[in-house]
């Protein structure tokens, strides 16, 4: 029978379990790395978006562009055919807008829930800006006076609730941690 000398084992069991130790150690430092990170880019991306609606909300309030969209309302309904073209400029429709979004839309999932009330901004932002440029396009030209006006006024409201949103929007990035 051969002699075995069960005391070499004990080296080879500390190793193992070192290994092991050692292993599960770098495993959860590497997913605290990559936690860390990831909330800095998510604040980073939040931060960022925060003060680009809070740009383009100034940019709106200084064009006055809500006024200007009630005052081409008015007119048209008052029979100025060109009304919408005199109170906004073809330059408000082609606004290009939100380009820290536009550029980052793989990652805005990591915004968690206020991603969908982002998304929904932006594109009520688009929507608005589309009617402005379809209106210099010529494509409202077949309405009368009156849908111009109720076209315009409905792109009103659109205003208002975006409005309302950037607001809640702003807040809720702004509190991302």
């Amino acid at each position: 029978m051969i002699d075995f000398d069960w005391t070499v084992l004990i080296p080879l069991l500390s190793g193992l379990m070192g290994a092991l130790v050692g292993g599960g150690i770098g495993y959860f430092a590497q997913i605290r790395t990559l936690e860390a990170d990831l909330a800095v880019r998510r604040k980073s991306l939040a931060q960022a978006l925060a003060a680009e609606i809070e740009a383009f909300q100034r940019i709106v309030n200084r064009r006055d562009m809500p006024a200007r969209c009630q005052a081409a309302a008015d007119a048209a309904r008052a029979g100025n055919e060109n009304a919408v073209r005199e109170w906004l400029s073809e330059q408000d429709g082609r606004m290009e807008i939100l380009s820290i979004y536009h550029a980052n839309l793989g990652n805005i999932g990591l915004l968690g829930p206020v991603c969908v009330e982002l998304v929904t901004f932006v594109g009520l932002v688009q929507a608005i800006l589309s009617t402005i440029r379809g209106a210099h396009e010529g494509i409202y030209d077949k309405l009368d006076g009156g849908q111009v006006a109720d076209l315009f006024e409905s792109e009103l409201e659109l205003w208002r609730l975006s409005e309302k949103l950037a607001t809640k929007v702003i807040a809720d990035l702004r509190a991302i941690t």
